[in-house]
């Protein structure tokens, strides 16, 4: 027999399967009583306030934003220049004639006054001779002249003096008449007193008579010696006249002279100024007939010098420019493809056109540029970036930041304030196209909106970020 320990015989476990799915029952009553008296509350309250911020989400306009920054800010230009020798000239032969030599080419360096070439003019030689004799013959004649003047002016001083020896003698002669008259009456008067002969009276009415016809001679003596002073004055006034065509005529002479030596002198061209033979025309050899140019623009130079020692770099300036390009004022940085690793300074604009080209509406502008070297040739192709304009520590916003059209230096924008859009008037100054300068209305700390959409009015809410910062204050066009 087997002995039994215990208040109780051991169960069998297929006995007590029931207990499990019973339990199991109770904790999943639990939990949804649990859920019924929690879930449905606070699930509730999470979707409401879903549901809210999706609706003011969905009513705040997204917008971009900046602030305001200080510093340098240039309004600029950027245009294609080009390399123009500072002056040039075409060369052309003035007379005809063969080519008696050449002493440079293309790529000579020349001084002014140094002989380029010259060309054998026999005819021009000829005339300067024949003109130099006809002058020594011109002045010949004005010494001719010079002392038939002198001969004229001798021959009145003594036709001058005749007339007073005439004038004299016939004042003596008047005075003898009236002596005569006077005595030739005395005794008139003692013939009637029967005091002395007829006789005595016929005598002195002769000796009166013969002084009358005395008087009467010197009168005619003084006439003449007058009359000859008028043909001795004609004398010298015809001589005079004599002598100032003479005078002319040595002018004239003069003149054909300078004029035949001039053309002569073109026979031997020279340099103008320093510079480089740029150009040489074909055939422009010893012997070659060299004709004169006209004002045909067919013909084709001989030589073409340039002075490279200073450049013209030539700059079309666009018409929104124009204003702000002023000479001895906008500075240029210029850089030329052909020389990458040559550095210029930035030079001053040296001269403007003040007139526009009525097809590219551009107008030209010119810096000067010292090419000490000859590093820039004629013709070079660069980048010139103008500087027209220029402000420092200044304020500024992104253009774009403008709501419509800035007029008289008055503008328009909207700023966030407390999650709202509000407008701002502010007072602009230079705007270089990507950047405009703020002179009143906006500080560093503004929330300045880029872009603003076209239906964003005052007060309306808006959600914002931060937009990218321009990466330069200067701008060209």
């Amino acid at each position: 027999m087997q002995e039994m320990h215990g208040n109780t015989a051991p169960t069998s476990p297929s006995g007590r399967w029931w207990l499990i799915p019973a339990i199991l029952l109770l904790l999943i009553t639990a939990g949804a009583g649990a859920y019924l008296a929690k879930g449905p509350s606070a699930s509730t309250a999470r979707g409401a306030e879903s549901a809210k911020k999706s609706e003011a989400s969905s009513s705040e306009i997204p917008v971009e934003v900046v602030k305001p920054t200080k510093g340098v800010l240039e309004r600029t230009t950027s245009q294609a220049g080009t390399a123009m020798a500072f002056k040039w000239i075409d060369i052309y032969a003035e007379v005809a004639g063969y080519l008696k030599n050449r002493t440079v080419d293309i790529g000579s360096v020349v001084k002014k006054d140094q002989v380029l070439a010259e060309i054998e003019v026999p005819e021009l030689k000829a005339r300067v001779e024949q003109q130099t004799a006809s002058l020594g013959l011109a002045h010949a004649q004005v010494k001719q002249r010079n002392a038939a003047i002198l001969n004229a002016r001798a021959e009145l001083k003594g036709v001058e003096a005749k007339i007073k020896a005439s004038e004299a003698k016939m004042k003596s002669d008047k005075a003898y008449l009236v002596f005569r008259e006077a005595q030739a009456k005395r005794f008139q008067e003692l013939l009637k007193e029967r005091s002395i002969d007829a006789r005595l009276v016929d005598e002195q009415e002769d000796r009166r008579e013969a002084a009358f016809e005395a008087v009467n001679a010197s009168f005619e003596a003084v006439n003449a010696a007058k009359a000859q002073r008028e043909s001795a004055e004609a004398k010298i006034t015809q001589a005079e006249a004599d002598l100032e065509e003479a005078e002319q005529k040595v002018k004239v002479t003069k003149a054909e002279l300078d004029h035949a030596r001039a053309m002569l002198g073109f026979a031997t061209i020279k340099a103008p100024f320093d510079g480089i033979i740029t150009f040489r025309k074909d055939g422009f050899d010893p012997g070659t007939f060299i004709r004169a140019a006209t004002g045909s623009s067919s013909f084709v130079p001989l030589l073409t010098l340039q002075h490279t020692e200073i450049m013209r770099i030539v700059v079309p300036i666009p018409d929104r420019d124009v204003p702000f390009c002023k000479p001895g004022i906008s500075s240029a940085q210029i850089s030329f493809d052909a020389l990458p690793e040559a550095k210029f300074s930035p030079y001053l604009v040296s001269r403007i056109a003040k007139s526009e080209d009525l097809q590219t509406k551009t107008m030209r502008a010119e810096i000067d540029v010292p090419n000490p070297k000859g590093e820039i040739e004629q013709g070079m192709y660069g980048l010139v970036t103008v500087t027209l304009s220029k402000a420092e520590n200044a304020l500024s916003i992104p253009s774009a930041c403008l709501a419509g059209k800035a007029q008289g230096g008055k503008a328009t924008v909207y700023v966030v304030r407390d999650g709202k859009a509000h407008r701002v008037a502010i007072r602009i100054g230079l705007d270089n196209g990507i950047q405009v300068e703020v002179l009143k209305g906006l500080d560093t700390n503004a929330d300045v909106i880029v872009n603003p959409p076209g239906d964003l009015v005052e007060d309306v809410a808006v959600a914002m970020r931060e937009a990218e910062k321009p990466k330069a204050s200067s701008a060209g066009h």
